[in-house]
């Protein structure tokens, strides 16, 4: 079986849309969304926020690789931070402690 990998080429300038992954997949929209998330967890696959699509990076683009792990890291902590109001909240009103 093929891998959504597979279908998302080497180098940003061969990027490609989700769009275009649906079309050639046959898979819905959510499902690639899946399938690109839960094959990151195994290998570097990038979409910079300037909506270039998905490549996986070359050693060429490491600083590419670099500043996506950065912003997405930062992505990913703010919503954590953001969660700390209702995080307190919850712990107040706890009905089952």
């Amino acid at each position: 079986m093929t891998e959504i990998e597979d279908y998302i080429p080497f180098g940003k300038e061969n990027a490609v849309s989700r769009k275009q992954l649906v079309n050639v997949t046959g898979f819905t929209d959510r499902k690639v969304r899946y399938l690109i998330s839960k094959a990151r967890r195994e290998h570097p696959i990038i979409n910079l926020s300037d909506g270039s699509g998905y490549y996986r990076p070359t050693i060429e683009e490491y600083m590419e690789a670099k500043h996506f792990y950065k912003q997405e890291r930062c992505r990913a902590l703010s919503i954590l931070w953001s969660l700390s109001g209702i995080k307190k909240w919850i712990r107040s009103v706890d009905i089952n402690g």
